[in-house]
């Protein structure tokens, strides 16, 4: 008996001949083949059998959406697959009140491994390799305090900060320096952390707090940018090198991709 066949018949027998570890591996297996060699069949089927095995009922007659049956081109292929298996969990490990569709694979995310949870977005930086190719000259108060600090060279949204009233805190420990940033403009303002590595090593998960509404992931240069939105806030992140980046803000969705496109 095939997988494909074992599959179906715990699906129309009712009958739970594999375990949840055993469809997990299946679906885990499935992902990680070539891109010409997934078989979107197993892996709905899998999603079907784990949300049955968990008790979550999955949106009727669509299993998983439609639009996770298109293998999108992308650079980064394990990105694609490490994502869309973290939503495949997602789908029955999460309120059975969600919909599937909007709420997960909105998130088009080629170059972060994204997870998540009803109640935060966790990210991991360490999975991407990017590093800008120039820098902007230290010519700036702001880029020259950053500098005679140890933080440098980095990106910045200089547009906003141009006029912004400007406050910093530094900190360091054995493997970083970091810069906590806060510029108000108006009724606008921007809580921005900068977070220098002595190694790109030392680069991992970031967690941010709030339940995900929309985002996007823009390129800026060579610089892949995640922008999401939680409702109460918009949180641009990305890394450059051995630099990591977190960026809090109370511009609508809208501004901050602006925002995010500004960074150089």
């Amino acid at each position: 008996m095939t997988i494909k066949e074992a599959l179906l018949q715990c699906l129309t027998e009712k009958a739970l001949g594999l375990t949840k570890p055993e469809v997990e591996k299946i679906l885990h297996d499935e992902l990680e083949k070539p891109e010409s060699e997934v078989d979107c069949d197993v892996i709905d089927m899998c999603i079907e059998l784990l949300a049955e095995i968990d008790n979550v009922k999955l949106p009727e007659d669509t299993g998983i959406p439609p639009e996770l049956k298109i293998i999108p081109p992308v650079r980064k292929k394990r990105h694609w697959k490490a994502a869309l298996l973290v939503a495949a969990i997602f789908v029955f490990t999460v309120s059975a009140t969600l919909l599937v569709s909007a709420q997960v694979f909105h998130f088009n995310m080629v170059h972060y491994v994204v997870e998540l949870f009803s109640d935060h977005v966790s990210v991991d930086y360490g999975e991407t390799s990017q590093q800008a190719e120039n820098y902007l000259p230290a010519d700036t108060d702001l880029r020259k305090e950053l500098e005679t600090n140890g933080i440098s060279p980095v990106l910045l949204p200089d547009k906003f900060l141009e006029g912004a009233q400007i406050q910093v805190n530094y900190q360091s420990t054995d493997i970083s320096k970091i810069a906590d940033i806060y510029a108000a403009k108006g009724s606008d303002h921007l809580d921005m952390t900068i977070t220098q590595y002595v190694s790109t090593d030392f680069i991992g998960e970031g967690n941010h707090q709030g339940e995900i509404i929309d985002s996007q992931e823009i390129m800026v240069g060579d610089i892949a940018i995640l922008v999401m939105d939680f409702g109460d806030r918009r949180t641009i992140a990305f890394v450059d090198d051995s630099t990591q980046y977190f960026l809090n803000t109370s511009l609508n969705m809208e501004e901050a991709v602006q925002l995010a496109e500004s960074i150089q």
